[in-house]
């Protein structure tokens, strides 16, 4: 079953804000829409993907070409919320772009 990914208000600015093309921001909301939402439990739950286990986060990262824009490389690392997995909601907390 799929999650809901909330996204808080300063999160979504910062990642409308991100010097990317706007295909390349489009990629980036795909990317929520059908991997962060469709993260298995397995992914989830995994401790390497928990780089604080002091935090109820775990981390994904997405590795795109922004070939409409500055023909670089870049990573977003999405940091996730999941203590209301069991209610279908995972909530990004955090996102970092790495050019």
């Amino acid at each position: 079953m799929p999650f809901v990914a909330q996204i808080p208000d300063d999160v979504r600015a910062y990642l409308d804000g991100l010097p990317l093309s706007p295909a390349a921001k489009e990629r980036v909301n795909q990317f929520i829409e059908q991997v962060v939402a469709d993260v298995s439990d397995h992914m989830r739950l995994d401790p390497t993907n928990r780089p604080d286990a002091a935090k109820p986060c775990f981390r994904l990262q997405y590795l795109f070409l922004d070939r409409w824009g500055d023909g670089q490389i870049h990573r977003i690392d999405f940091y996730i919320l999941d203590h209301a997995a069991e209610f279908g909601v995972l909530v990004i907390a955090y996102a970092e772009l790495f050019p």
